[in-house]
C-alpha cells in the first residue's frame, strides 16, 4: 500500500524538485562568507538507497544549483522537500537514507544528532577510509566534487 501511494506521488511530482536545507543529522559548520552552514553528519554518502529508482524519483534532489552546493562542504546542505514530508518521512528513512541524507536515523548508524548534544565530530577529517588511495581525483572533475565532501583532510580541504 505504501508503494502504491508513493508511486502515484511520484507521476504526479512536478518536474522541479524543491530543495529545503537538510533539518535530520547534520552538523554546523563555518561555511562561505563566515556564515555557519548545515552539513550531514554522518555524510550522505555513508549509508545506501535500498531501491535507487525509487529514491531518485522520489527523494533525489535533481537541480544542478543544489546539487553543486550538496558537493561543496562550505555551502549549506539541500533534499528533497519529500524528505521532510510527515507522510513520507518513514519511508524516506527506510527506503531512501541517502538520497535524504538520513543515515543517522538507520539501524546501521542510530545516533544521536550532532546539534543537540552528541559527540563532537572533528573539524577535518575524511569521512572514507581510502581517502589516501584516491587522492589524485581530488581536483579531476567528475571525481573532485565528491572527493571534496568525504576526504576533505587527504584533499586539503581543511587542515
Amino acid at each position: 500500500m505504501v508503494y502504491a501511494v508513493l508511486l502515484f506521488l511520484c507521476l504526479v511530482k512536478t518536474t522541479c524538485s524543491l530543495a529545503v536545507d537538510i533539518n535530520e543529522c547534520f552538523v554546523e559548520k563555518a561555511g562561505a562568507n563566515q556564515m555557519n552552514v548545515k552539513r550531514p553528519s554522518p555524510l550522505a554518502q555513508s549509508c545506501r538507497n535500498n531501491n535507487n529508482a525509487f529514491c531518485a524519483a522520489l527523494f533525489d534532489v535533481t537541480e544542478a544549483n543544489d546539487l553543486q552546493n550538496n558537493a561543496n562542504p562550505m555551502m549549506g546542505y539541500k533534499v528533497h522537500e519529500n524528505c521532510e514530508k510527515a507522510a513520507l518521512k518513514a519511508e524516506a528513512i527506510r527506503t531512501c537514507p541517502r538520497s535524504c541524507a538520513f543515515c543517522c536515523l538507520t539501524p546501521q548508524y542510530n545516533c544521536t544528532n550532532a546539534t543537540t548534544g552528541g559527540p563532537p565530530v572533528p573539524t577535518c577529517a575524511d569521512g572514507r577510509a581510502n581517502c589516501a588511495q584516491v587522492q589524485q581525483y581530488c581536483t579531476v572533475e567528475p571525481f573532485a566534487g565528491t572527493l571534496r565532501e568525504q576526504c576533505r583532510k587527504t584533499c586539503r580541504i581543511c587542515t
